[in-house]
């Protein structure tokens, strides 16, 4: 196996005296002969087996400690690589320092250990060892990234509350900026460790794992260890299992699953052990999943916890259901060293160029059918507040728009609507020419308002003639704009949740809407907006389009329930008529 040179250059400041907080030691790791830097790399100084400071390089390879005058050493660690220890004396002037650091992945064994049947003393067996150093690696590195505020996360969180069948009943979303993705009913390792993963005090209170409770002695101490293949989504990784000591009272037991390729850990599984039977603990558990982030940095990417919900005390105690909650990273912004000019002014230029790369931007001619320009025609992405309009020449400009599949509706009065959809990508440009056929001029109608008749507030148009004559044969499911009001959806696939034969899953932050139909696959399903096709997934289209853009809808479950002018090959179809 190849070895890289690594270079470690320590530059010691002696300031730090005069503020009572020792010399400031800068450090930063950079591969010699090449600008790359290393980020995210666990940088640590020890005294003896102690560690006096530590903290990741930023997105410069760079990292500041604080200690006293005297010798120390400074580890070097990262996940998927050797570790670097070299000894360095903390001097009372400005010095410098060179180390070779190794990027040799450590070969790690692939043998099964099996756990021993009578798990009653915790502690890592010597076979085991390299692994667990390769998971620990992992834990610590994500731990002190989070606690040295290294990186500002985009979160998405989401709750939900199942039936004991794990039916859905209730779900929330939300999103949130923080220094760190963990569960927040998680609890110091010390605190585990006299009273186990569940409290029974007024109400039952579960705890729940994270990197620094995994990374403790605590739990190396608590638990027993062996080795496990991997099966089904786990394929190809190898599991490093581990079972509680103690079996009188909630602990978790599960299993660290390593890339032996890169020696990365990857994904940590885990159930409750000790729970009663009849609150069905093969239901419950968790995972967190490892990653490093395109920045350079590891975080935990994603964790999810499912948990019981029960009634009563003692007993009496009886099992309602579940509840479900986790959180997914779906961006990592790196914190700037302000006090780093150089380092700043190299941070500003990374940050405008990598926000051109995250939007995208359009422009084009609205015209009408004999190629004459359309002014003052309204340009817009729906779902978005991303609005337009061209000029005398036809001309319009929209920057800043969100990447991925958009949906843009180009309107005037006198003219039909036109929508098309598009797939942005970062950076990218978007021209052509949008062409609005001209409306027939008509008198202004007489409205005979009956049982299945058009309401009096649509007496001046005609747009929605069709949908109330469609209506009148109750071939499909239709909503009004009042009804719509009545449930306050945030979205157009909770509208669609109380339609019998329609299913809405959970969906997992940057994936399209599970949406499908008992009878009808999602990728048959046709989306129409003001009577035009429109090209796309229905899980793409729908999070495009908000319902209080909506002013009715349609929805046919069945091929043979959908009106002649809805259909085409699909097996169902979903009509939306904007406002």
């Amino acid at each position: 196996m190849t070895t890289r040179s690594w270079t470690l250059l320590a530059l010691l400041g002696a300031f730090g005296p005069t503020l009572g907080f020792g010399q400031e030691l800068r450090v930063r790791v950079a591969e010699p002969g090449r600008p790359t830097m290393a980020v995210g790399v666990l940088v640590s100084l020890l005294a003896g087996d102690s560690v006096v400071a530590s903290s990741v390089t930023n997105d410069f390879g760079r990292v500041r400690l604080r200690a006293a005058p005297g010798g120390y050493r400074v580890r070097v660690e990262r996940p998927g690589y050797a570790d670097t220890t070299v000894a360095v004396t903390v001097p009372d002037g400005l010095d410098s320092v060179t180390v070779a650091h190794s990027t040799q992945r450590p070969a790690l064994p692939s043998r099964i250990v099996p756990i021993s049947s009578t798990c009653q003393t915790g502690g890592v067996p010597d076979p085991i060892r390299p692994l667990w150093a390769a998971i620990d690696r992992t834990l610590r590195v994500v731990a002190t990234t989070e606690e040295r505020d290294a990186v500002t996360l985009s979160i998405t969180t989401f709750d939900r509350i199942l039936s004991t069948s794990l039916g859905r009943e209730s779900e929330q979303f939300n999103t949130i900026l923080a220094a760190r993705n963990r569960p927040a009913n998680a609890r110091p390792a010390e605190s585990i460790r006299r009273g186990g993963y569940l409290g029974r005090d007024s109400a039952l209170a579960w705890g729940a794992p994270d990197v620094a409770v995994l990374a403790s002695r605590e739990f190396e101490a608590g638990h027993c260890f062996g080795t496990v293949g991997g099966t089904g989504n786990r394929e190809g990784l190898l599991g490093v299992r581990f079972v509680p000591v103690t079996t009188d009272r909630v602990e978790i037991e599960g299993t660290f699953w390593l890339d032996l390729t890169s020696g990365e850990l990857k994904v940590v599984d885990y159930h409750f052990a000790g729970a009663p039977a009849a609150w069905r603990p093969d239901r419950f558990g968790g995972s967190l999943e490892f990653h490093r982030s395109e920045a350079g940095f590891w975080v935990t990417r994603f964790w999810y916890q499912r948990v019981p919900r029960i009634d009563g005390a003692g007993g009496r105690e009886r099992l309602r259901g579940y509840r479900e909650d986790g959180a997914e990273i779906t961006a990592v912004a790196v914190q700037i060293d302000t006090t780093d000019r150089v380092a700043t002014a190299r941070a500003i230029l990374e940050q405008n160029r990598a926000i051109r790369d995250r939007v995208a931007s359009m422009a084009g001619q609205v015209v009408d059918t004999l190629g004459f320009p359309v002014a003052e025609a309204e340009v817009s992405v729906m779902g978005t507040e991303f609005l337009g309009q061209s000029d005398r020449q036809g001309r319009f400009a929209l920057g800043g728009l969100p990447l991925g599949l958009q949906i843009v509706r180009v309107r005037k009065v006198g003219y039909r609507v036109q929508y098309f959809a598009i797939r942005l990508a970062g950076g990218q440009e978007w021209d052509g020419r949008v062409t609005l056929p001209k409306l027939p001029q008509t008198l202004g109608e007489i409205v005979v308002v009956g049982k299945w008749g058009k309401p009096p507030q649509y007496a001046n148009t005609a747009k929605y003639d069709d949908f109330y004559r469609r209506r009148s044969s109750r071939s499909g499911k239709y909503l009004t704009r009042e009804e719509i009001d009545k449930t306050a959806a945030g979205r157009i696939s909770e509208l669609l949740r109380a339609i019998p034969g329609v299913r809405v899953g959970f969906v997992q932050p940057g994936e399209s809407e599970n949406v499908s139909f008992l009878t009808c696959p999602a990728y048959n399903v046709s989306v129409w907006i003001d009577g035009q096709r429109v090209t796309g997934q229905v899980g793409e289209i729908l999070p495009l389009i908000a319902p209080s853009d909506i002013e009715a809808m349609e929805v046919y479950q069945r091929q043979a329930l959908v009106p002649p002018e809805f259909r085409d090959n699909s097996c169902a179809a979903i009509v939306l008529w904007t406002r």
